[in-house]
């Protein structure tokens, strides 16, 4: 099985996109108790649909299942968001256990406790608890700059392609 552990922010958009955003989103939630469906609307605006295309694309090519990383799996409403992402065609299997900042132990537990064949790591941040086999599997993006982009497709295959 190939895994992609992946973070949300940063990969699956960036900050111009966010801001971009911000007061669509202002002008509909700001104030407002939201219901489980709102707040999965709502997390979901901040996911560009380039970049969730993209990923697809990766995905497909790569013959991968898809593993949390981010910190949107603390969110209540997670369950939904995994469906939300499973219903546009990108296969969320499950999340990584770990208290936030140690993102590599959580991979590591994963690894040990699942039947990975090859996997990536899709983030904009490097974690300190990262070891030298996890830093040789990422393929880093940028939040300052596009998040998920072609080059990063064609470095995933190449990655899925080595042990």
């Amino acid at each position: 099985m190939n895994i992609i552990f992946l973070d949300v922010d940063g990969v699956l958009n960036n900050q111009k996109y966010i801001i971009g955003k911000h007061d669509e989103v202002l002008s509909k939630y700001k104030g407002k108790k939201l219901t489980i469906e709102e707040a999965v609307d709502r997390k979901m605006m901040d996911i560009d649909p380039e970049r969730l295309n993209l990923l697809k694309q990766m995905v497909d090519l790569t013959s991968s299942y898809v593993v949390i990383t981010s910190s949107i799996k603390y969110l209540e409403y997670f369950e939904e968001i995994k469906e939300r992402l499973n219903s546009s065609g990108i296969p969320v299997i499950g999340a990584t256990k770990d208290s936030g900042n140690d993102r590599g132990k959580g991979i590591i537990n994963y690894l040990r406790t699942h039947d990975v064949d090859k996997y990536i790591i899709l983030d904009d941040d490097i974690f300190e608890d990262y070891n030298e086999e996890l830093l040789n599997r990422l393929v880093k993006t940028s939040y300052y700059g596009n998040g998920l982009e072609e080059k990063h497709i064609e470095e995933s295959i190449k990655l899925m392609r080595t042990r």
